[in-house]
């Protein structure tokens, strides 16, 4: 009961205090690439039913029609998908994810009930078949906008991962434990937008001339004469130099 209500405030504040915010990404979105603005997916939640969730769009309207295109490059492992440079991904929705607050709609679903602000990631229907009976034990929480998987798996192809914080969520959950996650969201969301921002936006690489490798002067190549040739080589007998300046 505490964590529910906790969930309805924090849900209230973000959806209430961050209403501009909302319409102005909406007008972004539908400025550059168009409508919907809002996507919406079926996902399995708590006991295993399935609910919708929403997010703001930041693939193409066909994006999950094109999706077997591009299994072969699936980066995870088990049931789950991801590829760092899906075609799908919109102008928009590039400069979006890099900040995850495409994810941000997802409070009405914590308003209503249907997903928690911490919880373990909500999954797919088509993921959950290939589940193994053990990992279904997730569904005994809410599915959640943060949590362990979020903040110390987000980048980690394995699915052996995945599912170790999944059942550790379940079997450590506390209000401790919810406080904790939440305070870390921000600093992981912030490291997560800079590393994205470094792969798409490199430094220019500096680089030095090689002294070895700097061109030599023109006057330094040409022919010398007996006088210079003489001064640039060790002179060790000082009677063989002048009899040969004669």
């Amino acid at each position: 009961m505490v964590k529910r209500a906790l969930d309805i405030v924090i849900a209230l504040l973000v959806l209430v205090v961050g209403l501009p915010v909302f319409l102005a990404i909406a007008l972004y979105i539908a400025m550059r690439d168009g409508r919907p603005v809002v996507f919406t997916q079926t996902r399995i939640g708590r006991g295993g039913k399935q609910f919708t969730i929403y997010k703001f769009r930041t693939m193409t309207t066909d994006a999950e029609d094109r999706q077997h295109h591009l299994l072969h490059d699936n980066e995870r492992t088990g049931p789950l998908f991801k590829v760092s440079n899906d075609p799908r991904i919109t102008r928009s929705g590039r400069v979006l994810r890099r900040s995850s607050v495409d994810e941000l709609p997802q409070f009405l679903n914590v308003l209503t009930g249907t997903m928690s602000v911490v919880g373990p990631r909500p999954a797919l229907p088509a993921e959950v078949e290939r589940f193994p009976n053990e990992l279904r034990r997730r569904e005994q929480m809410r599915p959640g906008i943060t949590g362990l998987w979020q903040v110390d798996g987000r980048t980690d192809a394995d699915f052996g991962k995945y599912t170790s914080l999944d059942l550790r969520y379940v079997d450590e959950w506390s209000l401790r434990l919810d406080l904790r996650t939440m305070l870390r969201t921000p600093g992981v969301m912030w490291r997560h937008a800079r590393q994205r921002w470094d792969v798409h936006n490199p430094e220019p690489a500096t680089t030095h001339p090689d002294p070895q490798e700097m061109p030599v002067p023109e006057a330094a190549n040409g022919p010398r004469d007996d006088a210079e040739q003489l001064l640039a080589a060790p002179v060790l007998d000082t009677t063989d130099a002048a009899r040969r300046l004669a």
